[in-house]
């Protein structure tokens, strides 16, 4: 929150993606590429303490990965 406006904030730094499947193999045990069928690398939105990506699951199921 800005404490001059009292606002949220809507752009955080995203997580560099090196970083972002480093997350993913140590919360999955396997890469992206591995763990699912298909997902963004680009995140949908970012706060200072996750942000998400679009996934699919190997089921065709899309889903939204949160990455803290």
């Amino acid at each position: 929150m800005d404490s001059r406006t009292g606002q949220l904030q809507s752009r955080a730094p995203t997580l560099p993606f090196v970083e972002f499947r480093l997350a993913v193999k140590e919360g999955f045990g396997q890469s992206p590429e591995s763990a699912f069928a298909h997902f963004d690398p680009e995140p949908l939105a970012a706060a200072s303490m996750a942000q998400v990506h679009r996934v699919m699951l190997a089921d065709g199921h899309a889903v939204v990965l949160k990455i803290r």
